[in-house]
């Protein structure tokens, strides 16, 4: 492999002549070879969409020239269309503000563009690829893109597609009569479908937080530059990327009022992330519910059954294990954790710099991608497939003794707790005991405990009768 030699102020460097990236790629390569984690495919993508669009507002407005414009515009086209990531190979673990990745994309997209120019014109990775620009205005603005585009196209889908499964089990498990727990006691009777419509609710209200927030939030702090102040990038043009990007990504991106606070400072995600902490809180209750309720299948609750995808055991022969759910929680727990990092990270906006940036662009993504593929896999291989043990769950409502619940207002508290620790010592049901001691005839008692109406709100006047 031939080398190509080149020479800066900082030194001499040697780059294998088939490589796109330049000296700053190649010295990033050395002095910050740490870990194997890489810019993700979306990040990377939102860098090159925001030098084409600060290539045209720059070109717009006089700039840069119409030729050196069209061939960063075709360079880029032609990078993403060959979708080979292999020329941004800089790690994560790098300067705070990102600026190996930032000079990194400049470096390939110059390359690109000369190698099809069919000139010898000169482009710089400075000069006119960086034009208007700062590494620390442009990373923070790729990485709201970059959030906002996984949130709205990757997550939100997932989660809509969710919502939609659990409100098919709500109406197919309507009938159906269970007994509730609390503090993983038996509780009163509710129907299973009342029971998911609880989880359908929360991913309901998520989706709902997540739109609020993308949609009040959608900002870019492109045009800040250096620290806010937008030197060397007049405002006409940074507006104009931005509505560029806004078309691109058919996100309603604005530019942000203060740009000294969209450098300083990564608000945007930390806020996004506590959206997803949230959504993991959410996600991780409903995975250890159903845990709980298709444990078993002999001597658990086995009150559902989940699908029996894969064999769960290499030495207990048909054993099926909640795997998707163990993965579920397994992804709350990383995600919740990443948005601790993500916190402190974003604490650390130092005077007129957060130097935190790539390692927020790593755990908000991280948590996007995984949170959004969880969810995916979850609804598929889980929730769409999960059937009731109707004898289970019919046993145990017969068998509660928190039926009295219903019986206390026309027996009395001290009466019905009487009632229950007999039915406890004889293993009997309530209804056994309430018509043997004569608190009710067997006739009152089942025109007065119906099931189905157990389930539901009580009439006024039904409790006013009761009084009597």
């Amino acid at each position: 492999m031939t080398k190509k030699i080149l020479t800066d102020a900082y030194g001499t460097v040697e780059i294998d002549s088939d490589k796109l990236w330049g000296m700053q790629t190649q010295r990033s390569l050395k002095f910050f070879d740490i870990g194997d984690d890489l810019f993700d495919r979306e990040f990377i993508i939102a860098m090159i969409n925001l030098k084409v669009a600060m290539a045209k507002a720059n070109c717009r407005h006089g700039l840069l020239d119409q030729e050196r414009c069209d061939l960063i515009e075709s360079a880029a086209k032609l990078i993403l269309k060959e979708n080979d990531f292999s020329h941004f190979p800089v790690k994560i673990w790098q300067t705070g503000s990102g600026t190996q990745l930032n000079m990194n994309v400049n470096e390939v997209l110059a390359n690109k563009a000369m190698q099809i120019a069919k000139s010898d014109i000169d482009i710089n990775p400075n000069d006119h690829i960086n034009m208007s620009q700062s590494s620390n205005d442009t990373i923070p603005t790729a990485l709201n893109i970059s959030s906002a585009y996984l949130a709205s196209n990757k997550l939100l889908p997932a989660l809509n597609a969710l919502e939609k499964s659990l409100d098919k089990k709500i109406e197919e498990f309507k009938e159906i009569i269970k007994i509730g727990r609390t503090h993983f006691m038996d509780a009163v009777p509710m129907s299973l479908g009342q029971e998911f419509s609880a989880y359908k609710h929360q991913i309901k209200d998520n989706i709902k937080r997540l739109n609020d927030f993308l949609s009040d939030t959608a900002i870019l702090p492109i045009g800040g530059t250096a620290i806010g102040s937008g030197l060397n990038c007049p405002s006409i043009v940074a507006d104009e990327c931005a509505a560029l990007l806004a078309k691109t990504y058919g996100i309603k991106f604005k530019r942000m009022e203060n740009l000294f606070s969209g450098v300083a400072a990564s608000d945007f995600v930390v806020a996004l992330s506590g959206n997803l902490k949230t959504l993991a809180c959410s996600l991780q209750k409903m995975a250890n519910d159903l845990i709980f309720l298709a444990s078993g299948p002999d001597t658990g609750l086995q009150e559902l059954q989940m699908p029996q995808n894969e064999p769960g055991s290499s030495i207990m022969p048909g054993k099926v294990n909640p795997t998707q759910c163990e993965a579920m929680t397994m992804v709350c727990c990383q995600v919740i954790g990443n948005d601790l990092a993500i916190s402190m990270g974003g604490m650390q906006g130092r005077l007129q710099l957060n130097t935190f940036r790539p390692l927020l662009i790593r755990n908000i993504h991280h948590s996007l991608h995984i949170l959004s593929d969880c969810i995916t896999s979850f609804d598929q291989f889980c929730i769409q497939g999960l059937k009731p043990n109707l004898k289970t769950l019919e046993r145990n409502v017969l068998r509660s003794k928190m039926i009295v619940t219903a019986v206390a207002p026309f027996i009395g508290y001290a009466k019905a707790t009487e009632l229950v620790k007999l039915a406890q010592t004889n293993d009997t049901t309530i209804k056994e005991e309430v018509i043997k001691s004569g608190a009710m005839t067997e006739a009152e008692y089942d025109s007065k405990v119906k099931l189905t109406s157990l389930i539901h709100p009580p009439k006024l006047e039904d409790l006013n009768n009761n009084k009597t």
